[in-house]
């Protein structure tokens, strides 16, 4: 029963590192810091208008801290292997990882 665990254990840590990723973003109202966590399978858009072009999915999230009610908006945009192109947000900005522990 223990090979079963750590087998499944170690395809659930391979399915996360590739297709869960993080945003971090200051809003611009409060000043809060947000994590938003960004599901690679669900949250992408395949963008069937330029289906052979460089950006083949987008990203439009809505996100709410727990400080204020401004919503912030996040669009990006990605390759054929979803690794990020670009990304804008509205309402708040993209700060890095360290930022957003370091408080």
């Amino acid at each position: 029963m223990g090979i079963l665990k750590k087998f499944f254990s170690k395809i659930e840590r391979k399915f996360e590192e590739e297709n869960i990723m993080y945003l971090y973003v200051k809003c611009n109202k409060c000043g809060e810091n947000i994590k938003v966590r960004i599901t690679k399978s669900t949250d992408l858009l395949y963008n069937y208008n330029e289906p052979q072009g460089e950006v083949r999915y987008t990203l439009r999230k809505e996100i709410l801290g727990s400080k204020c009610p401004n919503l912030i908006y996040a669009f990006a945009k990605f390759d054929n292997n979803k690794n990020m192109l670009s990304l804008s947000i509205e309402g708040g900005t993209s700060i890095t990882q360290e930022e957003f522990e370091n408080r």
